[in-house]
């Protein structure tokens, strides 16, 4: 398997992929201070249901979340 890495400062296109970079805390008050810098990544594609259950089948420990695949009336 070909890895890549790439920095992502606040987001990268790749392929049919948009990657976005989010802030976020590890906690709060002086120990989520303490806990230091954190980043969340948000991956949207224009992908079928289908291509959505290659990725479950294919990678099963992917956390998968898909969200408005055919709806944009809410």
């Amino acid at each position: 398997m070909k890895t890549s890495l790439s920095a992502c400062a606040t987001g990268i296109e790749w392929n049919p992929f948009k990657i976005s970079r989010t802030g976020g805390m590890h906690g709060t008050g002086e120990i989520g201070q303490k806990m230091g810098l954190v980043s969340g990544f948000v991956l949207q594609s224009a992908m079928t249901g289908e291509d959505i259950l290659q990725v479950c089948v294919n990678l099963p420990s992917t956390k998968v979340i898909a969200v408005h695949m055919d709806s944009w009336n809410h």
